[in-house]
């Protein structure tokens, strides 16, 4: 199930990188995958696959989330294609902008990106932080938070 379409990531994003939309599919999967494992309680229940927020605010936060994910794969990605690149050409350090002609590209260089970039703890980890930032306090349809990491209430808990 997807969390986010490709028309709706274009209504909450502010970026408009040919990356993301030449691949949308590709990070819309791994923003998932990520979403998913920090919505997993230890029993396996994945909350966004089996109790979806009704609630409009929850939703929405979801989706939310989603493009933030999906903006900083895309980033990350890009800084490792920087990276790469830098040291093809027997250069060090990372490209933080690109000119050809009249059009020129900036891409951002924020520390933390480059570390995500460099290693894939680090990279876990800043995406894991974006995830709790947006889905802190939401619930899923059954008003459990989506962040909780035990064992999955039974419905007569819930209620």
């Amino acid at each position: 199930m997807a969390y986010l379409t490709q028309q709706e990531y274009q209504q909450y994003s502010y970026s408009t990188e040919q990356d993301v939309t030449a691949h949308f599919d590709f990070y819309e999967r791994e923003a998932r995958r990520y979403i998913d494992i920090a919505t997993t309680g230890i029993d396996g229940v994945a909350k966004l696959q089996e109790a979806f927020p009704t609630e409009e605010a929850a939703v929405e936060a979801v989706k939310i989330a989603m493009t933030r994910l999906i903006n900083e794969l895309s980033h990350i990605n890009q800084c490792m294609v920087n990276m790469s690149d830098s040291l093809a050409s027997g250069k060090s350090g990372v490209v933080s902008s690109v000119s050809s002609g009249a059009e020129s590209i900036s891409y951002a260089t924020d520390g933390a990106i480059i570390k995500a970039a460099q290693d894939p703890r680090e990279k876990n980890n800043y995406l894991m932080s974006v995830i709790f930032q947006q889905l802190s306090g939401i619930t899923d349809k059954n008003g459990v938070n989506l962040l909780f990491g035990g064992e999955y209430p039974s419905c007569t808990e819930i209620r």
